[in-house]
């Protein structure tokens, strides 16, 4: 597909998140090195609650005011306030003498994460001002894509700047990462504005974060699809637990699982990509019908080698990235315009809610469990949820 100049507008968001990305999951990298130096592991636990704390907070209060502000304004006073923040605790950091890297890294991820909190909403709902409904699924996969492709590009300049900043890379990080906000703002002037739109008097009363739920719950597919998603992200946890188990069961070095997160990332962006250009015949699909093949692919991991589980995760991986792509789309396309904001935002914050929640679960299972008994826990659950969903979808009737 070749994007002409008229077209150009709306790619501009995702270079501005891809840019904003990059700056946070670099600085991420060298906080948690640099926090852990400081105070311990323990401290880097603290730093961390903080932000996932936020992250719902934040979330849920979005769900009462996000639609009542212009999208691509609130965009830009986010970046604005992160790159202050970021520039501010860097300037600290090294004007200072004595001063707390582990308070540091609690202020700035308290921000950072209410920042993180508030963008994804309001990017995703900014999307359908800008790109007609059956381009959805074209652009949230090029999106996508530089998502992921951030998510290996972080990480990596994070360890250039621990190689290479040395005493000074926790402020050096900061920097680059207020950079990041900079540039992800500049990106975002030239977006169209997004101006809330007016409800109707019967739709002018006051909404909760229950209201903003019932907007799904009462749609016949919507429902299924965020069910879905949430079972996912409930789930997906077990797949650290099981990559780490097959790590040491087969005496594999260290190494290969950070081999097997760039496996993973190569395979989203792949899938990404690959979404991008079948883009008409997702439309077609729901997300749902892929949790079947989710859990098929999840199987392969029960042979022991190390080598068949990174090819089921990365499978895997790919397969969640189109379910993503195909989910936001139908929001973005189903979703009334002066809801869109609140309803992503209950789906965002949910999802960052169970994530923790499927950790603990699965931590503690991977530890009094065999392996193979964890991988047929999550296979049989997802093949459940998805077959009552399927279900489900069957029962016609309800609407946004």
């Amino acid at each position: 597909m070749t994007i002409g100049p008229r077209k150009l507008g709306p790619y501009w968001l995702i270079g501005a998140t891809t840019f904003s990305r990059i700056g946070t999951l670099a600085y991420t990298v060298v906080m948690t090195w640099a926090v852990s130096k400081a105070g311990g592991n323990n401290s880097v636990g603290w730093v961390n609650a903080a932000a996932g704390f936020t992250i719902v907070l934040v979330g849920i209060s979005a769900a009462f005011w996000l639609d009542k502000f212009d999208k691509r304004t609130l965009l830009l006073l986010l970046d604005a306030a992160a790159a202050v923040v970021c520039l501010t605790a860097a300037a600290v950091l090294l004007l200072v003498p004595m001063s707390s890297v582990v308070f540091t890294g609690v202020v700035v991820a308290v921000v950072t994460s209410a920042v993180a909190s508030l963008y994804s909403p309001a990017s995703r709902a900014l999307i359908p001002s800008m790109v007609p409904a059956e381009g959805l699924e074209r652009y949230n996969s090029v999106y996508t894509g530089f998502s992921e492709t951030s998510r290996a590009a972080g990480p990596g300049l994070g360890a250039l700047l621990l190689a290479v900043g040395g005493s000074e890379a926790f402020p050096l990080s900061l920097i680059i990462n207020s950079i990041s906000f900079i540039i992800s703002f500049l990106l975002t002037l030239p977006l169209p504005a997004d101006p809330p739109r007016q409800a109707n008097e019967h739709k002018q009363k006051k909404r909760t974060f229950c209201q903003s739920v019932r907007v799904i719950t009462k749609h016949a597919i919507l429902r299924g699809e965020v069910l879905g998603a949430l079972s996912i992200n409930f789930l997906l946890p077990s797949n650290t637990f099981i990559l780490l188990n097959r790590i040491a069961e087969t005496g594999a070095k260290a190494s290969m699982f950070g081999l097997a997160n760039f496996f993973e990332a190569a395979g989203a962006v792949t899938a990404a990509l690959t979404a991008a250009i079948i883009a008409v015949q997702l439309r077609r699909i729901r997300a749902s019908q892929l949790m079947a093949p989710i859990a098929l692919a999840l199987l392969l991991c029960l042979t022991a080698g190390i080598w068949a589980t990174i090819i089921s995760l990365t499978i895997v991986t790919a397969l969640v990235t189109v379910y993503n792509i195909i989910l936001f789309s139908q929001l973005q396309r189903e979703i009334p315009r002066e809801k869109i904001g609140r309803v992503i935002a209950v789906v965002t914050t949910s999802s960052a809610a169970v994530m923790p929640l499927g950790n603990l679960v699965f931590s503690k299972l991977s530890t009094t469990i065999p392996t193979h008994m964890l991988i047929w826990a999550t296979t049989i659950t997802l093949l459940v949820t998805g077959l009552a969903i399927t279900i489900g979808n069957r029962k016609r009737g309800g609407s946004v």
